[in-house]
């Protein structure tokens, strides 16, 4: 399976990244979305997706702080468990990676 770039606009596959958008700007992050990947993920009890987000963020505190509360963080997406959530920091890009179960 191959990854597919997110498109904007409101369909499910980008929900993911509005909610890490929408929760940046909650803490008082100013988080701009540069590239956004999913990929369908299954198990013999689960179905999902996976995601990859490239974010760039400023370099100050508030930045690093939000981005190392962001694997615990009660993340709202509609129809969707965050199963697993992961962060890598490069530079002024952070890396979130995460595993997005189906709800129903």
């Amino acid at each position: 399976m191959r990854a597919e770039r997110v498109a904007a606009g409101p369909g499910r596959s980008d929900r993911f990244g509005r909610a890490v958008l929408t929760h940046a700007t909650v803490a008082g992050v100013s988080a701009v979305l540069l590239d956004a990947r999913a990929r369908p993920w299954v198990s013999a009890t689960f179905v999902g997706e996976r995601y990859r987000l490239v974010l760039a963020l400023p370099d100050h505190e508030a930045a690093a702080t939000w981005l190392a509360s962001l694997p615990e963080a009660e993340m709202t997406v509609p129809n969707r468990i965050v199963a697993d959530l992961t962060v890598r920091r490069d530079g002024a890009e952070a890396v979130v990676e995460a595993l997005l179960l189906d709800a129903a």
